[in-house]
Protein backbone atom coordinates (compact mmCIF):
# COMPACT_ATOMS: atom_id res chain seq x y z
CA UNK A 1 0.00 0.00 0.00
CA UNK A 2 1.46 3.40 -1.25
CA UNK A 3 2.04 5.80 1.65
CA UNK A 4 -0.98 8.41 0.30
CA UNK A 5 -3.61 5.02 0.53
CA UNK A 6 -2.48 4.45 3.96
CA UNK A 7 -2.72 7.92 5.00
CA UNK A 8 -6.47 7.96 3.54
CA UNK A 9 -6.81 4.48 4.96
CA UNK A 10 -5.77 6.10 8.49
CA UNK A 11 -8.35 9.39 7.88
CA UNK A 12 -11.30 7.26 6.77
CA UNK A 13 -10.54 4.79 10.41
CA UNK A 14 -10.39 8.05 12.42
CA UNK A 15 -13.65 9.34 10.93
CA UNK A 16 -15.09 6.34 11.40
CA UNK A 17 -14.54 5.94 15.16
CA UNK A 18 -17.11 7.47 16.02
CA UNK A 19 -18.59 3.99 16.71
CA UNK A 20 -16.17 3.25 19.76
CA UNK A 21 -17.86 5.63 22.56
CA UNK A 22 -21.01 4.22 21.57
CA UNK A 23 -19.96 0.50 21.73
CA UNK A 24 -18.55 1.30 25.05
CA UNK A 25 -21.91 3.16 26.26
CA UNK A 26 -23.89 0.42 24.77
CA UNK A 27 -21.86 -2.25 26.64
CA UNK A 28 -22.02 -0.26 29.72
CA UNK A 29 -25.37 0.73 29.96
CA UNK A 30 -26.96 -2.65 29.22
CA UNK A 31 -24.48 -4.35 32.00
CA UNK A 32 -22.57 -6.38 29.28
CA UNK A 33 -19.43 -6.55 32.05
CA UNK A 34 -21.34 -7.06 34.67
CA UNK A 35 -23.14 -10.32 33.15
CA UNK A 36 -19.58 -11.21 32.25
CA UNK A 37 -17.83 -10.67 35.34
CA UNK A 38 -18.44 -14.37 36.63
CA UNK A 39 -17.33 -16.65 33.68
CA UNK A 40 -17.12 -16.48 30.09
CA UNK A 41 -20.45 -17.13 28.31
CA UNK A 42 -21.68 -17.78 25.04
CA UNK A 43 -23.12 -14.77 23.60
CA UNK A 44 -26.97 -16.38 23.33
CA UNK A 45 -26.30 -16.69 27.46
CA UNK A 46 -25.50 -12.88 27.48
CA UNK A 47 -28.68 -11.94 25.36
CA UNK A 48 -30.66 -13.83 27.77
CA UNK A 49 -29.57 -12.71 30.70
CA UNK A 50 -29.59 -8.85 29.35
CA UNK A 51 -33.07 -9.15 27.78
CA UNK A 52 -31.50 -8.19 24.42
CA UNK A 53 -31.25 -9.30 20.59
CA UNK A 54 -28.97 -12.38 20.28
CA UNK A 55 -27.50 -11.55 17.15
CA UNK A 56 -27.14 -7.55 17.72
CA UNK A 57 -25.63 -8.89 21.36
CA UNK A 58 -22.81 -11.23 19.65
CA UNK A 59 -22.68 -8.17 17.00
CA UNK A 60 -21.92 -5.75 20.52
CA UNK A 61 -19.49 -8.71 22.00
CA UNK A 62 -17.70 -8.92 18.89
CA UNK A 63 -16.86 -5.40 18.50
CA UNK A 64 -15.78 -5.25 22.35
CA UNK A 65 -13.27 -8.00 21.31
CA UNK A 66 -11.73 -5.45 18.30
CA UNK A 67 -11.53 -2.57 21.41
CA UNK A 68 -9.69 -5.33 23.29
CA UNK A 69 -12.36 -4.62 26.40
CA UNK A 70 -13.32 -9.05 25.50
CA UNK A 71 -12.07 -11.75 24.68
CA UNK A 72 -13.57 -14.67 22.63
CA UNK A 73 -12.97 -18.34 23.33
CA UNK A 74 -13.94 -21.53 23.15
CA UNK A 75 -16.32 -21.09 26.26
CA UNK A 76 -17.71 -17.74 25.13
CA UNK A 77 -16.65 -14.22 25.84
CA UNK A 78 -14.36 -13.23 28.57
CA UNK A 79 -13.68 -9.61 29.88
CA UNK A 80 -9.92 -8.78 29.25
CA UNK A 81 -7.93 -6.98 31.99
CA UNK A 82 -9.55 -3.38 30.10
CA UNK A 83 -12.37 -4.53 30.15
CA UNK A 84 -12.86 -4.95 34.03
CA UNK A 85 -13.41 -1.58 34.57
CA UNK A 86 -16.47 -1.20 32.84
CA UNK A 87 -17.87 -3.58 36.04
CA UNK A 88 -20.55 -1.57 38.42
CA UNK A 89 -18.70 -3.46 41.16
CA UNK A 90 -14.94 -3.06 40.85
CA UNK A 91 -12.18 -0.20 42.56
CA UNK A 92 -12.22 2.77 39.98
CA UNK A 93 -15.34 0.94 37.51
CA UNK A 94 -15.17 3.78 34.65
CA UNK A 95 -18.62 2.25 33.46
CA UNK A 96 -20.54 5.72 34.72
CA UNK A 97 -18.29 7.34 32.76
CA UNK A 98 -18.74 5.73 30.23
CA UNK A 99 -22.87 5.68 30.48
CA UNK A 100 -21.92 9.66 30.73
CA UNK A 101 -20.02 10.06 27.70
CA UNK A 102 -22.14 8.32 25.16
CA UNK A 103 -25.19 9.60 26.70
CA UNK A 104 -27.86 11.82 24.61
CA UNK A 105 -27.01 15.14 26.41
CA UNK A 106 -23.25 14.79 25.76
CA UNK A 107 -23.63 13.39 22.17
CA UNK A 108 -25.52 15.92 21.17
CA UNK A 109 -23.45 18.87 22.81
CA UNK A 110 -20.33 17.24 20.68
CA UNK A 111 -22.56 17.48 17.58
CA UNK A 112 -22.71 21.00 17.57
CA UNK A 113 -19.11 21.43 16.89
CA UNK A 114 -19.58 23.40 14.07
CA UNK A 115 -21.27 25.67 15.66
CA UNK A 116 -19.16 26.45 18.01
CA UNK A 117 -16.74 26.88 15.88
CA UNK A 118 -18.09 29.58 14.19
CA UNK A 119 -19.79 31.32 16.64
CA UNK A 120 -17.32 31.23 19.32
CA UNK A 121 -20.15 29.79 22.23
CA UNK A 122 -20.48 26.69 23.75
CA UNK A 123 -21.76 23.70 22.98
CA UNK A 124 -24.69 23.99 25.64
CA UNK A 125 -25.68 27.14 24.15
CA UNK A 126 -25.82 27.06 20.08
CA UNK A 127 -28.73 25.49 18.64
CA UNK A 128 -32.50 25.51 17.97
CA UNK A 129 -33.86 27.08 20.84
CA UNK A 130 -30.60 27.08 23.03
CA UNK A 131 -31.32 30.01 25.16
CA UNK A 132 -28.32 29.30 28.09
CA UNK A 133 -24.51 28.26 28.28
CA UNK A 134 -25.75 25.58 30.75
CA UNK A 135 -28.65 24.62 29.32
CA UNK A 136 -26.99 20.82 28.87
CA UNK A 137 -26.39 20.16 32.45
CA UNK A 138 -29.70 22.18 33.06
CA UNK A 139 -31.63 19.00 31.21
CA UNK A 140 -28.65 16.65 32.60
CA UNK A 141 -29.71 17.10 36.25
CA UNK A 142 -33.37 17.46 35.13
CA UNK A 143 -33.53 13.85 34.88
CA UNK A 144 -32.79 11.78 38.26
CA UNK A 145 -31.24 8.97 36.54
CA UNK A 146 -28.76 11.47 34.15
CA UNK A 147 -27.70 12.91 37.47
CA UNK A 148 -26.93 10.18 39.38
CA UNK A 149 -24.85 8.57 37.08
CA UNK A 150 -23.36 11.56 35.80
CA UNK A 151 -22.40 12.50 39.77
CA UNK A 152 -21.14 8.48 39.68
CA UNK A 153 -18.94 9.39 36.82
CA UNK A 154 -17.46 12.33 38.83
CA UNK A 155 -17.13 9.85 42.34
CA UNK A 156 -15.89 6.47 40.35
CA UNK A 157 -13.03 9.30 38.46
CA UNK A 158 -12.34 10.83 42.18
CA UNK A 159 -11.67 7.86 43.83
CA UNK A 160 -8.29 6.48 42.91
CA UNK A 161 -7.21 9.73 43.21
CA UNK A 162 -8.57 11.09 46.23
CA UNK A 163 -6.18 9.60 48.80
CA UNK A 164 -3.33 10.84 47.00
CA UNK A 165 -4.77 14.44 46.49
CA UNK A 166 -5.27 14.77 50.54
CA UNK A 167 -1.70 13.18 51.25
CA UNK A 168 -0.15 15.74 49.33
CA UNK A 169 -2.45 18.88 50.47
CA UNK A 170 -0.96 17.80 54.42
CA UNK A 171 -4.24 19.03 55.64
CA UNK A 172 -3.77 20.35 59.41
CA UNK A 173 -5.17 17.55 61.93
CA UNK A 174 -8.98 17.73 63.20
CA UNK A 175 -9.17 20.61 60.26
CA UNK A 176 -12.76 21.42 59.23
CA UNK A 177 -13.66 20.85 55.19
CA UNK A 178 -16.13 21.52 52.94
CA UNK A 179 -15.87 19.92 49.28
CA UNK A 180 -17.37 22.40 46.66
CA UNK A 181 -18.89 20.97 44.21
CA UNK A 182 -17.78 17.61 45.61
CA UNK A 183 -21.16 15.49 43.97
CA UNK A 184 -21.49 12.31 46.54
CA UNK A 185 -18.24 13.56 48.59
CA UNK A 186 -15.56 11.26 47.28
CA UNK A 187 -13.28 13.62 47.76
CA UNK A 188 -14.21 14.43 50.95
CA UNK A 189 -14.36 10.86 52.83
CA UNK A 190 -10.82 10.52 51.23
CA UNK A 191 -10.57 13.66 53.64
CA UNK A 192 -12.17 12.52 57.04
CA UNK A 193 -10.52 8.75 56.48
CA UNK A 194 -7.09 10.29 56.52
CA UNK A 195 -7.70 12.33 60.36
CA UNK A 196 -9.94 10.94 62.51
CA UNK A 197 -11.01 14.31 63.93
CA UNK A 198 -11.39 15.86 60.78
CA UNK A 199 -15.24 16.42 59.79
CA UNK A 200 -17.09 18.73 56.77
CA UNK A 201 -19.60 18.71 54.30
CA UNK A 202 -19.91 18.73 50.61
CA UNK A 203 -21.82 21.77 49.02
CA UNK A 204 -23.56 21.19 45.80
CA UNK A 205 -26.80 20.89 44.19
CA UNK A 206 -29.36 19.07 45.87
CA UNK A 207 -30.02 16.08 43.85
CA UNK A 208 -26.34 15.11 44.58
CA UNK A 209 -27.82 14.84 48.31
CA UNK A 210 -29.10 10.96 48.60
CA UNK A 211 -25.54 9.82 46.33
CA UNK A 212 -23.99 11.74 49.07
CA UNK A 213 -25.52 10.75 52.22
CA UNK A 214 -25.34 6.84 50.73
CA UNK A 215 -21.56 7.34 50.16
CA UNK A 216 -20.95 8.76 53.45
CA UNK A 217 -22.76 5.83 55.06
CA UNK A 218 -21.26 3.26 53.32
CA UNK A 219 -18.01 4.39 54.74
CA UNK A 220 -18.85 5.10 57.63
CA UNK A 221 -18.71 8.39 57.99
CA UNK A 222 -22.27 9.73 58.82
CA UNK A 223 -21.33 11.59 62.00
CA UNK A 224 -18.91 13.53 60.61
CA UNK A 225 -19.86 14.31 56.64
CA UNK A 226 -22.98 16.40 55.81
CA UNK A 227 -24.28 17.43 52.85
CA UNK A 228 -24.95 20.84 52.22
CA UNK A 229 -27.21 22.32 49.12
CA UNK A 230 -26.14 25.26 47.56
CA UNK A 231 -25.45 26.81 44.06
CA UNK A 232 -21.07 27.35 43.49
CA UNK A 233 -22.47 29.98 40.63
CA UNK A 234 -24.91 31.68 43.41
CA UNK A 235 -24.01 31.62 46.57
CA UNK A 236 -20.94 31.67 48.94
CA UNK A 237 -20.09 27.92 50.12
CA UNK A 238 -19.73 27.30 53.93
CA UNK A 239 -16.95 28.33 55.73
CA UNK A 240 -14.10 26.11 56.88
CA UNK A 241 -10.44 25.70 57.15
CA UNK A 242 -10.29 24.08 54.08
CA UNK A 243 -12.58 24.80 50.64
CA UNK A 244 -11.74 21.67 48.26
CA UNK A 245 -12.17 22.07 44.82
CA UNK A 246 -11.30 19.28 42.09
CA UNK A 247 -12.84 19.25 38.85
CA UNK A 248 -14.90 22.58 38.96
CA UNK A 249 -12.99 25.65 38.19
CA UNK A 250 -12.96 25.27 34.50
CA UNK A 251 -17.32 25.19 34.78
Amino acid sequence: MSDDAANGFELGRLMMSLWVPQALHAAAELGVADALASAPLKADVVAERLGTHAEATQRLLDALCVLNVAKKGDAGYALTALGQFLRSDVDGSRRAWSRLMGGAEVWRAWGRLIECVRSGRAAYAVGENRRTETETFDALFADPTAAGVFHQAMADGTTGQAAGIIQALELPAGASVIDVGGGFGALLCAALERDGRASGSVFDLAHAKPGAERLFAQRGLSQRAAFVAGDLFEQAPPAADWLLLKSVIHD
